[in-house]
């Protein structure tokens, strides 16, 4: 199946009744209702009272007060499900045993009968084994509860997320083998020259050696040229981005969609086996912004599909 992804945040869908969660069907492509009837959801991103938006989680900005007016006004509205974000301040918070503003989050969803789709990583950590265990604490301690609709990874993953997190071992986005098969965007004796231009020190991260600076400027701008070249097709063909990958001519980049597509599943698996221990029902979504054919192994449990949000 493919799946085409694009910038966008939530998949809005039309709201006739505003049942509680309790399955997923057999097939993995629809919520029901505890009467096993389909469940139909109309979400929308929470970031915040709007006068503190995207500062929500923040010592001296948290208001339950003015998160519970926002519930309220969005519940009379027809709102059913509220995804809200796991940014710093929280997850510091959660890293020291602080749960009470979530703790209030998820009981004010509750009171005013809405839902949450809780994204898990809106935050610069980049080691996956620190992300997961946030992710299985958060899933663990609402387990069970009726406010919880289910879990996204993480908002818009893009290239740099995969390719700069740290993993138990390297993965294809990590390895020389694009530039061995494509060649060298960047010369390797030109990084240095790189690093130290205004481009560079925005690009490279400074944590990165010069081996694996190398690596990774050669394989974005590789990624890039592959958008660049499957936009000018587009232009001169109509269709989409994965139309030209699917076609002739875009079958020169499969070594790199191949790269891609295992770099995303071992971005993945730490995280959805966490959520998993525990938490085995609740549906587990991600937000691609990334453009390439997704052929990626599904876990069980899926639900709540419904492009361009991947789900599994």
């Amino acid at each position: 199946m493919r799946r085409q992804s694009a910038l966008i945040a939530l998949v809005i869908i039309a709201a006739l009744v505003r049942p509680a969660v309790a399955s997923t069907s057999g097939d993995g492509e629809r919520l029901l209702g505890p009467s096993g009837v389909p469940v139909f959801i109309t979400g929308m991103n929470y970031e915040g009272p709007a006068d503190r938006a995207w500062q929500m989680w923040d010592n001296d900005k948290f208001d339950s007060g003015a998160i519970d007016a926002d519930f309220a006004r969005a519940s009379g509205g027809g709102i059913t499900a509220l995804r809200v974000f796991v940014q710093a301040p929280l997850a510091v918070d959660i890293a020291a045993g602080k749960w009470d503003k979530l703790d209030q989050v998820v009981g004010l969803a509750e009171k005013r009968d809405l839902q949450l789709v809780v994204s898990l990583h809106d935050y610069g950590e980049r080691d996956l084994a620190r992300v997961a265990a946030t992710a299985g604490q958060i899933a663990q301690r609402y387990r069970g509860r009726s406010a919880i609709l289910g879990f996204d990874l993480k908002n818009e993953p893009r290239f740099g997320d995969l390719a700069l997190a740290k993993y138990p071992g390297r993965v294809p986005l990590q390895q020389r083998s694009l530039i061995d098969t494509f060649g060298e965007r960047l010369p390797r004796d030109q990084l240095g020259d790189y690093r130290a231009s205004d481009e560079g020190t925005k690009t490279v991260p400074s944590s990165l050696n010069d081996d694996e600076a190398w690596v990774y400027v050669n394989n974005l701008r590789l990624y890039r040229e592959m958008l660049a070249e499957a936009a000018a097709w587009v232009k001169g063909h109509g269709g989409t981005t994965l139309d030209y990958l699917d076609g002739a001519e875009g079958q020169k980049w499969a070594p790199l969609t191949d790269a891609l597509n295992g770099t995303l599943q071992a971005w993945m698996d730490p995280q959805v086996r966490a959520v998993r221990r525990a938490d085995p029902t609740r549906p587990i979504t991600i937000t691609m912004a990334l453009t390439f054919r997704a052929s990626i192994a599904i876990p069980p449990r899926a639900a709540l599909r419904s492009a361009p949000i991947s789900t599994f």
